[in-house]
Formats: C-alpha cells, sequence, structure tokens
C-alpha cells in the first residue's frame, strides 16, 4: 500500500505481507527513490522470543537526527532546528515507553531521563541542539552535559507541544 509520494516521485510503501504470507504490516517498508529500490525492516515481536529481526524506531530517529545536524552545519536553517529538536522530542518519549516496558513506574510517579519527564498527562522534552556553525556538533540524548534552554522556534516562539 502507497503511504507517501513526493513531488519528484520518490515513494513508500507499506509491506502487509510477505511472500510466505507472514503478517508483517507495520514493520516492513519499501522506499523507492530514482530507480533504486530499498527496504526498511523494523523489529517484528519480542527480541528475547524472536530474535533481532530489524530496527527500532528509536534507531531511524537517530538516523534523521544525525543527517540534520549534518545538514544544518553546512547550510543553517531554523526549520532544521525545529526539525531536530523534535525529533529529539520523539526519540525521548519512545525511549521512555521503552524504560516503562522494562519497569513499569508506580502509579502518579514521573518517568524519564534528563531533560524529559512523563506523566499521565504527557510528555516533554527539553533538550537543546546548538546552531552548528562549521562542524556538526554530536546530538546524543544521552549526554551527562546540562541542556540549555529549549531549541523550538515554531510559530513565533513555542509550539504547542512546547508551552
Amino acid at each position: 500500500m502507497r503511504i507517501h509520494t513526493d513531488s519528484d516521485g520518490r515513494a513508500v510503501n507499506a509491506i502487509s505481507a510477505q511472500y510466505d504470507g507472514t503478517d508483517v504490516l507495520g514493520s516492513e517498508y519499501q522506499l523507492l527513490a530514482g530507480g533504486r529500490q530499498m527496504t526498511l525492516s523494523f523489529q517484528r515481536g519480542a527480541p528475547a522470543e524472536h530474535g533481532i529481526n530489524g530496527t527500532t524506531n528509536e534507531a531511524v530517529l537517530q538516523v534523521l537526527i544525525h543527517r540534520l545536524v549534518v545538514l544544518n552545519a553546512k547550510l543553517h536553517s531554523d526549520f532544521n532546528e525545529q526539525a531536530i529538536y523534535h525529533l529529539g522530542e520523539a526519540l525521548e518519549a519512545l525511549q521512555a515507553r521503552a524504560a516503562e516496558r522494562v519497569a513499569p513506574a508506580p502509579a502518579g510517579e514521573v518517568m524519564g531521563g534528563p531533560g524529559f519527564s512523563i506523566t499521565g498527562s504527557g510528555a516533554h522534552f527539553s533538550g537543546y541542539v546548538e546552531r552548528a556553525e562549521n562542524v556538526p556538533k554530536p546530538f546524543s540524548l544521552e549526554s551527562d552535559e546540562p541542556m540549555a534552554a529549549p531549541a523550538c522556534s515554531l510559530d513565533g516562539g513555542a509550539c504547542e507541544a512546547c508551552q
């Protein structure tokens, strides 16, 4: 099933089943670009039960964040910084979800890591990615370094998620 086509003809198909009939909906994607075809395969089932058989949402987000940091170092854009910020927010939420699955927090307790908190009402990432002038700085949500103010400047100062 086609889930994306851009103006240059790049496309993404969501694969629902493998040739042998195995259900892979939500786990297998076909990326088409310039005559090239790539497959993006996500983990299916718990690794302890099924072994490592694909990548994770977190790994793909790290790739996107890294790519945008590198591109932003070459040609700065506030839109890049906004995207980096929000991808980081998504990554932190998924990391909190993974941590919760391993060891659920008691009711009412706050979960999260540096710059991130999640409660029953939602999540907020307060990380900041410095503007890269000449050399891209590594973006790490696992750093022990203190984080400065949020980088989001969507909608003239703060997006809905950052207010």
